[in-house]
C-alpha cells in the first residue's frame, strides 16, 4: 500500500500498475468467492487512493485540479490528437523492430495456451501457462487496454514495468520450444551466442539511431536562441502552449539565467497578463482570448515568439 501511495505521487500513471494489480487480485478473489480478502483488497486500494490524494493536497488548494490534470500525459486527448500519435508513435524505429517479435510472442502464448486447455502439454507446463503466464499476460496488455479506452498517452519509460512479464512469456514458450530441440550443447551455444550478438546490434543502432535524432532531428538546441532574445527585451511572462516547447523554454531559461524572475506557463493563469507568446514556428498563434500585435517579433526554423497586446 504505502509503495502504491508513493508511487501515484511521483508518477501519476503509475496508477496503471495498480488498476492490473488490484484487478488480477479482485478477480482471483471474485472467482474463488473469497469476499473476505475482496473486502481487503477494496480497502487497501481505498487507502492507497486517499494516502496519495492526500500528497497531493497541497497542489490542488494551491492551483486547483486543472493544473494537474492538464497534463497531456495524463489528460483524455481528442481522438484524431490520438491516433495521430498513435501512428507517430508505431514508426519510431525501435517500434517496428520490437513489434514483429511482441506479436508472435503474443500469438505463441496463445497456442501454448490452446494446448493446455486441450490438455496436450505435461502437467508442469500446463500449471505454468495457468498460474504464471496468464497474470503475466494481464500486466503486460491491460495497461494498453486501459490507454486505448482512456485515451492517454503516458511516456513509454512509465510502462517499462511490463517488460518483465512480456519475458515470462518469452521464457515460457522457450521451455516449451525446448522439448523438441534436440541439439548438442556446442551448437545450441553458438545459436545463444548469435541471438545475444543480434540483440545486442539491435540496441546499439537504436541507440545510435536515438542520439542522431536528439542532436539533429528534434532541434531542440534552437530554443536556446529563443531565450537569448527574450533577454534582450523588456522581462514579462511567457506564454508556451506546447508542452515540449515549455520544458524546452524552461530549461534554457532557468539552466542560463536561473537569478532572473521567469514565469513560463503552458496555459493562462488567471490574473496574469502575458507578454510573450511562444509557438512551433508556422503554426496559426490560436492563443484563446490573447491577440498578438503583428507578425513574430522573434522567429527561427524551430519557434517563433508573438508579443502580445
Amino acid at each position: 500500500m504505502l509503495s502504491g501511495v508513493l508511487g501515484l505521487y511521483t508518477v501519476p500513471v503509475h496508477s496503471f500498475f495498480l488498476l492490473s494489480a488490484y484487478g488480477w487480485l479482485g478477480l482471483q478473489a471474485l472467482r474463488r468467492r473469497a469476499w473476505a480478502r475482496l473486502g481487503r483488497l477494496a480497502a487497501m486500494g481505498s487507502l492507497t487512493v486517499a494516502g496519495a490524494a492526500l500528497l497531493y493536497a497541497p497542489l490542488l488548494l494551491v492551483s486547483g485540479p486543472g493544473l494537474l490534470l492538464h497534463n497531456r500525459f495524463v489528460r483524455a486527448l481528442s481522438a484524431p490528437e490520438y491516433r495521430r500519435d498513435l501512428l507517430e508513435g508505431l514508426h519510431m524505429a525501435h517500434h517496428l523492430l520490437a513489434l514483429p517479435l511482441v506479436l508472435a510472442v503474443l500469438l505463441g502464448f496463445g497456442r501454448l495456451w490452446y494446448l493446455a486447455r486441450q490438455h496436450r502439454l505435461p502437467a508442469r507446463q500446463a500449471w505454468l501457462v495457468d498460474r504464471l503466464g496468464l497474470p503475466a499476460l494481464w500486466f503486460a496488455l491491460l495497461p494498453y487496454a486501459l490507454a486505448l479506452a482512456l485515451r492517454v498517452q503516458p511516456p513509454e519509460r512509465t510502462f517499462l514495468y511490463k517488460a518483465q512479464y512480456f519475458f515470462i512469456l518469452a521464457a515460457l514458450l522457450a521451455d516449451w520450444a525446448a522439448q523438441f530441440v534436440r541439439w548438442p550443447a556446442a551448437r545450441l551455444r553458438v545459436v545463444l551466442a548469435v541471438l545475444t550478438l543480434v540483440f545486442a546490434l539491435s540496441q546499439t543502432w537504436q541507440v545510435y539511431h536515438q542520439e542522431a535524432v536528439l542532436r539533429t532531428g528534434l532541434g531542440w538546441q534552437r530554443t536556446a536562441p529563443v531565450v537569448s532574445w527574450l533577454l534582450t527585451q523588456p522581462p514579462g511572462p511567457v506564454l508556451a502552449p506546447e508542452l515540449l516547447h515549455l520544458f524546452l523554454v524552461r530549461f534554457y531559461a532557468y539552466s542560463g539565467q536561473p537569478a532572473r524572475a521567469w514565469q513560463i506557463d503552458d496555459r493562462p493563469r488567471p490574473g496574469v497578463r502575458y507578454r510573450y507568446l511562444v509557438r512551433q514556428t508556422g503554426a496559426a498563434p490560436d492563443a484563446g482570448r490573447l491577440r498578438v500585435a503583428g507578425p513574430p517579433a522573434f522567429q527561427n526554423s524551430f519557434l517563433e515568439v508573438f508579443v502580445l497586446e
